[in-house]
């Protein structure tokens, strides 16, 4: 069984997403979000605080200040490290 959980602290990504918004600039977005949740056994979409995602937020800054590629799978940067215990607990 695949269950997927997505947090955004973009409240009106959240909703869209929810009432499956097809209409607008980012109706196709949506749609194709919506398509890609339908292979999913279950799913469910939570509005969190922007500091509650601050994990995210810091990844994205780093990758978008670094040009190279990278992935992790299945480990923590160091530099996160603190941040994510501090999220987790």
């Amino acid at each position: 069984m695949l269950k997927l959980i997505i947090e955004s602290d973009a409240w009106s990504v959240v909703k869209s997403i929810i009432d499956k918004e097809t209409h607008g600039s980012l109706g196709h977005l949506y749609s194709s979000i919506s398509q890609v949740l339908e292979s999913f056994s279950r799913w469910e979409i939570k509005h969190v605080k922007r500091g509650y995602n601050r994990v995210a937020q810091e990844l994205a800054q780093l990758v978008s200040r670094n040009e190279a590629s990278q992935r992790w799978i299945g480990v923590s940067l160091p530099m996160f490290q603190n941040l994510i215990s501090t999220n987790c607990s």
